[in-house]
């Protein structure tokens, strides 16, 4: 066991490992991704009744505004050059 371990370490010590990029421009605000639809569940919920003549508008307007976001998010990530877009994940060599 101890052999496994140690061959382990020292294959996560050869492993170069990358520095994430920071978020730039729209990506910056990518929490309004979870914030938007969460806001409306809790005006909803804390609502109750009252939200009855305009819930309705809520439950539809913050998913949508997370979907208008994300779809902002994604053509502005289209601007980067290539390799800044994506990144390759090996799990298993």
């Amino acid at each position: 066991m101890t052999g496994t371990l140690t061959a382990v370490a020292a294959r996560a010590a050869a492993v170069p490992t990358e520095v994430p990029l920071a978020a730039a421009g729209v990506q910056r605000a990518a929490w309004l991704l979870l914030v938007f639809p969460l806001a409306g569940a809790v005006v909803l919920l804390l609502g109750g009744r009252r939200t009855n003549r305009w819930g309705h508008l809520v439950g539809v307007a913050m998913p949508l505004a997370a979907f208008v976001y994300g779809v902002i998010a994604f053509v502005a990530m289209l601007g980067y050059p290539a390799d800044q877009r994506s990144r390759e994940l090996t799990l298993f060599t």
